[in-house]
C-alpha cells in the first residue's frame, strides 16, 4: 500500500515568471553592458538601474521557488541552515581573506613602485649636482654646453631622452633659458620659463611635470656660488624608464592617461572623459583612449612572458603642471608585480613583525576551524532532537488526513516540541468536536438556502408593462436573505401601484418582517383598488396607516420600516405616492430634479401615526428612480458614503438610456466605489421612464 504524501495546497493559478518586461529588461542590460563604450552616459545608467531591477526580482522569485521546493522537508531546512551557518561564512570569510590580501599586495605593489620612481627622481638630481657642480666656477653660459656633453653619455643608456637647461633669473624676477642640452628633443624652448611656478617659495624641486601629454622627472636646483642661476635636468616617463623598471625591478608598467582629466581602466577597456575647457562637461577621446588601449595591450604582452603570478593595480601619479606649477594628476601608472617580488620585498626573511602577523594568522584560523567543529556537533544533536519530533507530527498527520482521529502522538520531552505534540493531541479532540459543529452548520445552510428560494417567490416574476411607462427593478442582497421589498400591483393596464420597503436590520429576522410587510400590502391595495378614484390620496394614505398598525401589533418594538407606496395613472399621468420615512426618491424631468420628500414616519414605531398622500405630474422623458440606502451608504477603503450626490450625477449620465440600462449603470458605479469591501446593506433600486 503507498503511503500518501503531504505536499502544499495550491494557492490558485500560478502565475507567469518569465514576463516580457524582464526579458526586455535582461536584453536591454546585455545591450548596455557590451555597448556602453559608445552610448551616452544617462542611458547607460538607466539601462543598468532597469537590468538590476530585473536581475533581483529574477534573484527574489527564484530564491522564492527553491525555497518552496528544496525546503519543504523539515530535514533540507536544517541541512540549508547548516550550510548558511557553517560552509556560506568560511567562504565569505576566506573571500575577505583573498581580497583583504589582494588589496594589501597591490598596496604594497604601489610602494614598491613609489620607491622605485623616488629612486630614478633621486638619480636624476644627482646628474642636476654633478652638472652644477662641475660649472659653479665658470663661465656658465659657455662651460654649460661643454660639460653637458661631456657627463652625458654616462647616463645616456639609462635616460635617452635626458635634457638639461640653464636658467636666469632677470631683474623683474622672471626666469629666462640661458642654454641648453637637448640631444633628443624632449624640452622644448620659450622665451619664459615657469620655474617659479614649480619652485613655490623653495629653493629646489624634484619631482614630475606634466607638460602636454609628456610627463617628465624634472630637478631644478640653484647653481651653487652663482646667485640667480639654476639648472634644470629632465627625462620623461616614457617606456626606456618603463623596460629599465622592467628589468631592475621586476615592474612591467605603462603610464596611461598623461593630460587626461579623467582616465578608468579595467580589464574590459579604457573609458576616458575630457574636461579641457574648465565647464565640467565630459566628452570621450577616442584616439586617446586608442593611444591607451595600445599601451595597455604592450604592457599585456610584456608580462605574459613572465610565468610567475602577478598582481595588477594601478597607482595615480601626482606631480605639478608644467605652466602652472598646480598640483595635479599626471597620470595613471598600470604595473604588474610578482607577487614573489612583493613578498621579499616588503616581509624579508629577518621581518620578525611578518612572522608574528603569520603566527596570529594562524592561530585564528585554528579557532575558527574549533568553533566550526563545535558547532556541527551541536548541530548534529539538535537536529536528531527536531526531525524525530517533526517524524511523529508528519506520522500524526498522516492519520489524521486519513481520517484516524484517535492517533496519539508519544510525547518524548518537556520543550517546546513537546508540547507541540501535546497540543496535537488535543486538536485532534478539538477537529472531532468541530466536525460536529460542521454538520450542524451545514444543516443551517441548507436550511438558510431554502428561506431564500422562499423569498425569491416573493419578489415580482416578471415587469409589467403599464401604458406609458417602462420599468425595471432589482434587489441585491446583503446576504443570503434581504431585507429589502419591492412589489409592481397591477389593478389595470392603465393603473399600477408600485411599492419599495427597506426593513431595519439584515438577515433572516428582516426577511420574515419583509414577507410579512408583503402579504398585508397586497391585501390592502387589492381591497383599495375598488374604493372611488377620486379617493386615490386617502386611500394610500390609510393603506399606510393600517400597515403602520400592523407591523406595530406583530413586530418586536425595534423593528420597524420605511416604505414608499405609489400608484401610476397612465390617463392622467399622475403619481400619487406616500412615503413614511423612506429616502426621496429622484425624479428627472424638463422641470429639473424634484426629490419626493417624506410625507410621514417609519412604519411600525408608533401605533397611531398619520400619513399624507401626495401626487406629482410625470412628463414625456421623466425618469424616476426609487431606492433604498444601500445605495446611498455604500462606502470605499476611506470610509466615505456612495451618497445622493453621485447617485444623481449617474441617473442624469444614463437617463437616455432604457430603465434597464439605467439600472445597469447606477449597480455598476456602486460596485466600483465599494471596491473590494463587502455589501454591508441591501441594494434596491426601481428605475421608471415615462414615454
Amino acid at each position: 500500500m503507498e503511503t500518501p504524501i503531504l505536499l502544499p495546497p495550491d494557492e490558485g493559478p500560478k502565475k507567469r515568471f518569465w514576463k516580457t518586461w524582464k526579458w526586455v529588461g535582461l536584453l536591454i542590460f546585455g545591450a548596455v553592458l557590451f555597448l556602453n563604450r559608445w552610448l551616452p552616459g544617462p542611458l547607460v545608467a538607466a539601462g543598468y538601474l532597469y537590468g538590476i531591477v530585473v536581475i533581483a526580482n529574477v534573484l527574489f522569485r527564484g530564491f522564492r521557488y527553491l525555497r518552496d521546493r528544496l525546503f519543504w522537508r523539515v530535514r533540507n531546512r536544517i541541512i540549508g541552515s547548516f550550510v548558511f551557518i557553517g560552509i556560506i561564512p568560511i567562504v565569505l570569510l576566506l573571500a575577505v581573506v583573498f581580497l583583504s590580501a589582494y588589496l594589501l599586495a597591490g598596496q604594497l605593489a604601489g610602494r614598491y613602485l613609489d620607491t622605485s620612481l623616488r629612486e630614478i627622481e633621486h638619480q636624476i638630481t644627482e646628474i642636476n649636482e654633478e652638472l652644477t657642480g662641475e660649472i659653479g666656477r665658470s663661465d656658465l653660459k659657455t662651460a654649460f654646453p661643454a660639460v653637458a656633453a661631456r657627463i652625458w653619455p654616462a647616463h645616456a643608456g639609462h635616460f635617452p631622452g635626458l635634457a638639461a637647461r640653464l636658467l636666469r633669473r632677470r631683474p623683474d624676477g622672471i626666469l629666462e633659458i640661458l642654454s641648453a642640452h637637448d640631444p633628443g628633443s624632449t624640452l622644448k624652448s620659450p622665451e619664459e620659463h615657469p620655474g617659479d611656478k614649480w619652485l613655490a617659495g623653495a629653493a629646489a624641486y624634484d619631482g614630475l611635470i606634466r607638460r602636454g601629454e609628456t610627463a617628465l622627472i624634472t630637478s631644478l636646483r640653484p647653481v651653487p656660488h652663482a646667485a640667480g642661476f639654476y639648472v634644470e635636468v629632465s627625462a620623461p616617463l616614457d617606456h626606456a624608464v618603463e623596460e629599465r623598471l622592467q628589468k631592475e625591478r621586476s615592474i612591467y608598467c605603462a603610464l596611461i592617461g598623461v593630460g587626461q582629466t579623467h582616465v578608468t581602466y579595467s580589464n574590459r577597456g579604457v573609458r576616458i572623459s575630457l574636461d579641457e575647457s574648465g565647464s565640467g562637461a565630459r566628452a570621450r577621446d577616442s584616439q586617446a583612449e586608442k593611444k591607451i588601449a595600445d599601451d595597455v595591450r604592450a604592457l599585456d604582452a610584456r608580462r605574459q612572458n613572465d610565468p610567475r603570478r602577478m598582481v595588477m593595480w594601478a597607482v595615480p601619479l601626482r606631480g605639478r603642471n608644467y605652466e602652472t606649477g598646480q598640483n595635479e594628476s599626471v597620470g595613471m601608472m598600470v604595473l604588474y608585480v610578482p607577487l614573489q617580488t612583493v613578498y621579499d620585498v616588503s616581509f624579508g626573511p629577518e621581518d620578525e613583525q611578518a612572522r608574528i602577523i603569520v603566527i596570529i594568522i594562524y592561530s585564528l584560523a585554528g579557532m575558527f576551524l574549533f568553533a566550526e567543529l563545535v558547532a556541527l556537533i551541536i548541530g548534529f544533536a539538535i537536529n536528531r532532537r527536531i526531525t524525530r519530533s517533526v517524524h511523529d507530527l508528519y506520522q500524526g498527520t498522516l492519520a489524521l488526513q486519513q481520517g484516524n482521529l484517535q492517533h496519539v502522538i508519544p510525547v518524548r520531552r518537556k520543550d517546546q516540541l513537546g508540547l507541540l505534540a501535546h497540543s496535537f493531541n488535543q486538536m485532534s479532540v478539538s477537529i472531532s468536536r468541530l466536525l460536529q459543529e460542521v454538520g450542524e452548520k451545514k444543516r443551517l445552510e441548507q436550511e438558510l438556502e431554502i428561506a431564500r428560494e422562499v423569498q425569491a417567490t416573493l419578489f415580482p416574476k416578471q415587469l409589467p408593462q403599464p401604458r406609458g411607462m417602462v420599468l425595471f427593478g432589482g434587489c441585491e442582497p446583503a446576504r443570503v436573505v434581504s431585507g429589502d421589498y419591492y412589489d409592481f400591483i397591477v389593478e389595470d393596464e392603465a393603473h399600477l401601484d408600485i411599492v419599495v420597503a427597506d426593513i431595519s436590520g439584515k438577515g433572516i429576522s428582516a426577511a420574515l418582517l419583509m414577507a410579512n410587510l408583503q402579504a398585508a400590502m397586497r391585501n390592502q391595495l387589492l381591497a383599495a383598488k375598488l374604493e372611488d378614484p377620486e379617493n386615490i390620496a386617502k386611500s394610500l394614505a390609510g393603506v399606510v396607516a393600517h400597515l403602520n398598525q400592523q407591523i406595530y401589533i406583530n413586530s418586536p418594538s425595534e423593528k420597524y420600516a420605511t416604505l414608499f407606496l405609489s400608484r401610476y395613472d397612465a390617463g392622467s399621468r399622475r403619481l400619487w405616492y406616500c412615503n413614511a420615512g423612506h429616502l426621496p426618491p429622484i425624479l428627472l424631468s424638463t422641470k429639473g430634479t424634484q426629490l419626493l420628500e417624506a410625507t410621514g414616519m417609519v412604519i411600525g414605531l408608533l401605533p397611531n401615526a398619520s400619513y399624507e398622500a401626495r401626487f406629482i405630474e410625470l412628463t414625456p422623458g421623466s425618469v424616476l428612480a426609487i431606492f433604498t440606502d444601500g445605495i446611498t451608504e455604500a462606502v470605499n477603503q476611506a470610509d466615505e458614503e456612495f451618497g445622493e450626490a453621485r447617485l444623481l450625477e449617474a441617473l442624469q449620465k444614463s437617463r437616455q438610456g432604457t430603465p434597464e440600462e439605467i439600472y445597469k449603470f447606477v449597480i455598476s458605479r456602486v460596485r466600483d466605489w465599494q471596491g473590494d469591501l463587502p455589501q454591508h446593506d441591501d441594494i434596491t433600486l426601481i428605475v421608471a421612464k415615462v414615454g
